[in-house]
């Protein structure tokens, strides 16, 4: 009986004790991603390019693709990635900036509102590059017909 007794008496200050030890530890909390805010204007059932990621080395060659990464849908049309060659747009200072003066494969983020849909839209999504690191994005998008 006795033994019974004591092995109840650890198991309840088991129970009861270690959710409040746990409550002590101190978990790290996630880093806050910075989110830049996108203000675009679209209309009903026309593809607008919201943002586009290029992987060029120095040399201007294709590293492997970036990717667009849907976070919060858009509820009045689609967000989706698309493959486009377009002109690069390196800043003066990048050391790819040679790279700007011929096309290149890239992927874009394309927002297409539905036909029905006029208001405002709200959607975020990222951009993974190939090392690894994300940019993220919040979009706030004015729908006409």
């Amino acid at each position: 009986m006795r033994t019974k007794l004591t092995l109840s008496a650890i198991l309840m200050t088991a129970l009861f004790v270690a959710p409040v030890w746990a409550k002590g530890k101190r978990t790290p909390s996630p880093t806050k991603e910075k989110v830049e805010l996108v203000k675009i204007t679209a209309v009903g059932g026309q593809e607008i390019q919201v943002r586009r990621a290029y992987a060029m080395d120095r040399e201007c060659g294709l590293l492997e693709p970036n990717r667009i990464v849907v976070i919060v849908p858009p509820t009045g049309g689609t967000l989706y990635e698309k493959k486009l060659d377009a002109f690069p747009n390196y800043a003066r200072d990048n050391p790819r900036h040679a790279c700007n003066s011929r096309k290149a494969p890239a992927n874009f983020a394309i927002y297409k509102a539905r036909e029905d849909f006029k208001g405002t839209d709200r959607f975020r999504f990222a951009i993974i590059y190939y090392d690894g690191t994300a940019s993220h994005f919040e979009v706030e998008a004015t729908v006409w017909r």
